[in-house]
């Protein structure tokens, strides 16, 4: 199953889907046929075939064969699995993908609940859900609820305590996981930038470029700690958006107040 994961999502994300496809038809073949109806395993290929599609940007596709999973699970396992949870978020991720922000948020509840109950508060699956539900307000411009979740998000994975100042960022020591937590400055980030040009606030801009500066001390931490190569490559994407991001606060600060001390942060 495994290796048919692997097959399935890096034959779709290289562009290979012909490669894919077969694996695809080869893995339904074989679960039908070697498996029973409601054998979790055979849950289990169809929520990677799942996905498969919704790499693809299959949505029908996707949908048929994530609800085909959840229904085996639900009947092998009983209702509100983390295997069922998992399935939910990634359903989630589809409709936020396309942009049905409701259906989205509904996914993503399920998930969380399922996520809490299970697993507790302070996990990363519950951080990534409150990461993703962020991103689904912060594309709806409701961003102080958007801040409200990127705050919870940080104390799922964090010894950080629950605060009402929307603004500040936890210590990278009090951090259990740099990496979420470095994707989730960055969508703090980007929704105090974007609020900023929306208010024409200079105060927020600040406080998008503080982010950010969190989210460069976070780099460095993390690159000292890197060895595998593939999770180099996902740090290096994450680390493009930031910088990138962070030169466009710059710019929009410089612009704003022709102070050259915004000029010296760019260099």
């Amino acid at each position: 199953l495994r290796c048919l994961h692997a097959c399935l999502v890096g034959g779709g994300m290289v562009g290979d889907h012909q490669r894919a496809l077969e694996y695809v038809n080869k893995a339904e073949m074989i679960a039908e046929k070697n498996l029973a109806k409601d054998h979790p395993y055979r849950g289990v290929a169809y929520s990677y075939i799942g996905e498969y599609y919704g790499e693809i940007n299959d949505v029908v596709r996707q949908s048929q064969y994530f609800k085909k999973a959840i229904a085996i699970f639900i009947k092998a396992w009983g209702t509100g699995t983390v295997r069922e949870g998992d399935v939910l978020f990634k359903m989630g991720d589809m409709s936020a993908k396309n942009k049905r922000f409701a259906e989205a948020i509904v996914h993503y509840e399920k998930a969380l609940g399922i996520f809490g109950e299970k697993m507790g508060r302070k996990t990363p699956k519950t951080a990534s859900v409150l990461l993703a539900m962020g991103d689904v307000r912060r594309d709806e411009h409701q961003f102080d609820e958007a801040l409200k979740l990127y705050r919870k998000a940080f104390t799922s994975i964090s010894t950080y305590k629950d605060s009402a100042d929307l603004y500040i960022n936890p210590l990278p020591d009090e951090l259990e996981s740099k990496f979420l937590a470095l994707k989730i400055a960055g969508s703090k980030g980007q929704t105090l930038f974007e609020m900023a040009l929306k208010k024409t606030d200079r105060r927020k801009l600040e406080r998008s470029l503080a982010t950010y500066d969190f989210a460069m001390q976070l780099i460095d931490l993390i690159v000292a700690d890197y060895n595998d190569e593939n999770a180099k490559m996902q740090l290096e994407k994450e680390s493009r958006k930031i910088y990138t991001h962070a030169m466009q606060a710059v710019y929009e600060l410089y612009e704003r107040t022709k102070d050259n001390i915004f000029l010296e942060k760019a260099f």
